[in-house]
Order: structure tokens, then sequence, then C-alpha cells
């Protein structure tokens, strides 16, 4: 996106990272009652979050794979502005919602501007080959596909 050209555009993108999203609705907690109240939302769904700590598997990075161990969570963890989205099944239920990390406005803004210049460079210099298809704009595994078959039939 060029800001200098687009304003309009650039103006619409801020717009649309302003809005906020609605509240988490009524959650069960352990006994199975609803909790209303939405620092008893907070504490149940962080409760939960927690609790994949002292999980016996854990992922493979040695920082967070050593804080499954001790049931700690990263300091970075803690500082970030975590929310709760819902993933599916019933609303109620806090393990259907998985944990994300909100990111400031101005960051968000200034990943686009970075990678429209990136993937734009990229593009002229000819440093990626015509050949790959992930994380390439237009083009997808179906694409893909579809130049292995034509390669293979022709």
């Amino acid at each position: 996106m060029d800001v200098k050209d687009n304003k309009k555009g650039f103006f619409k993108y801020i717009s649309s990272k302003r809005k906020t999203r609605e509240n988490v609705g009524p959650l069960l907690n352990e006994v199975g009652a609803l909790v209303m109240e939405d620092t008893e939302k907070a504490e149940l769904l962080n409760a939960f979050f927690a609790s994949v700590f002292t999980a016996k598997a854990g992922p493979q990075e040695s920082q967070t794979r050593e804080s499954w161990r001790t049931g700690e969570v990263p300091e970075d963890w803690r500082k970030a502005s975590v929310t709760p989205v819902f993933k599916k099944g019933k609303e109620e239920d806090p393990g259907n919602y998985k944990p994300v990390s909100l990111t400031s406005i101005s960051g968000k803004v200034m990943e686009q501007l970075i990678l429209g210049v990136m993937s734009k460079h990229v593009e002229e210099k000819k440093v990626i080959r015509s050949g790959q298809h992930e994380f390439m704009k237009e083009k997808s595994s179906l694409t893909n596909l579809r130049a292995f078959y034509d390669d293979m039939t022709g």
C-alpha cells in the first residue's frame, strides 16, 4: 500500500483495526455454574490457559518446554495483551477459547508497510523463482498442483 497515493485506503485500514470485539459471554465454571461477572470470567479463562503449563507433553522450544516442566508462564507472555478468541463448540466452555496476543495498531500498520516493500523488492529483483507457489500472491497449492499436472501431462 502506497500511503502517499492512497490516503483514503490507509485510513480505512486503520479504522478497520480499531473496531472492538464483543465481550465473552457467560462461561461454565468447574462445577457447571454459569459465570457472568467479567472478573470471574477472566479468572476462569486465565486458570484454563495457565493449566496447559502443568501438562506432561510440551512444545519444542526450550524456553517454553522448560516452563511446561516448572508450570511457570514465560515473562514475555505475562506482559502481553492477551484476549480470548472463541474457536468452536459451546461458547460457555472455557476450553473452546484460545488465547491470542493483541498487537498495537501502529505495529500492524508498520507490519503491512514493511511486507509491501519487501514483497515488491523480492518481485522486482526476482529473488524467488516463478515456480515458487507457497506464500506468494495469487498463487496457492492449487496453482502448484496445476503447474505440476501440466508439466507431467506435457
